[in-house]
């Protein structure tokens, strides 16, 4: 399997030396706003990254793991939505939680959030007309 991680800051590092451990991930890709934060965490782990975040979607990747700032997790989350990338969301919910819940709830196979339920509305907005 091959994962994507969007963000290599403090926590986005983190998951991907996590990942990297793990037998089930083949390969790794990573990306990061700050390209040089990309480029030294993958030559840390010996794993792939490529020149943006956007860049992910067209990376041959099965999941993406989203550890990015707040908010670049919308466009991340629709954008991953979108290519048929399922994806896990590092808390919180974007501030456009109606335009992810509603591509969510189209493809609720897709979506994940580790958010904490303060963040999160009690339910999905209702389907728009």
């Amino acid at each position: 399997m091959r994962i994507g991680v969007a963000g290599v800051g403090r926590i986005g590092a983190f998951h991907a030396r996590t990942l990297s451990e793990l037998d089930e991930i083949d390969s790794l890709v990573l990306a990061d706003a700050i390209t040089a934060r990309a480029v030294a965490v993958a030559e840390e782990l010996d794993v792939d990254h490529v020149s943006a975040p956007s860049d992910l979607f067209t990376a041959g990747i099965d999941g993406l793991v989203i550890a990015a700032a707040t908010d670049a997790h919308a466009g991340l989350i629709l954008g991953a939505v979108d290519a048929g990338i399922p994806v896990f969301c590092e808390k919180p919910m974007p501030r456009e939680r109606v335009p992810c819940w509603t591509r969510c709830v189209r493809r609720p196979s897709r979506c994940r959030s580790a958010s904490n339920a303060a963040s999160m509305p009690a339910s999905p907005p209702p389907e728009p007309p």
